[in-house]
């Protein structure tokens, strides 16, 4: 199982003209941490276009819609915010899984690249 850990440090600082003390927490994260939270925020993004793409061309904007609010999984503070609330995380398995469904939605039943196509045609017709 994964695990992605964030160690955090209290540093003091004075600060000079009033002379008071100042405490900051900073997390700091390993090479493993920033790896995952970077590619959490690459595939939201990811899948967030696919959802918006879907959601606006062809003929299902509901699945569109539903592909956009699932991406919220994989973003970082999201899980945290889960974790916050709910007392556990969402396990990196669970977000895989649905990583894989969804593209495999998306490309295959969403019939991804012809709203693709739809889309670049609109917006040339647009620019023009």
């Amino acid at each position: 199982m994964l695990c992605i850990t964030a160690e955090t440090k209290v540093y003091s600082f004075v600060a000079e003209p009033q002379k008071t003390n100042i405490k900051i927490r900073i997390k700091e994260m390993d090479g493993k941490t920033i790896f995952f939270k970077t590619s959490g925020w690459i595939f939201w993004f990811i899948v967030f276009v696919i959802g918006v793409i879907n959601a606006f061309w062809g003929n299902d904007p509901i699945f569109g819609a539903a592909i956009v609010l699932m991406s919220f999984v994989f973003i970082p503070p999201t899980g945290e915010l889960f974790k916050k609330i709910t007392g556990f995380a969402i396990p990196m398995a669970v977000k895989i899984i649905l990583g894989v469904l969804i593209l495999w939605a998306a490309l295959g039943v969403g019939e991804l690249f012809d709203k693709t196509d739809m889309m670049l045609t609109d917006m040339k017709q647009l620019f023009q």
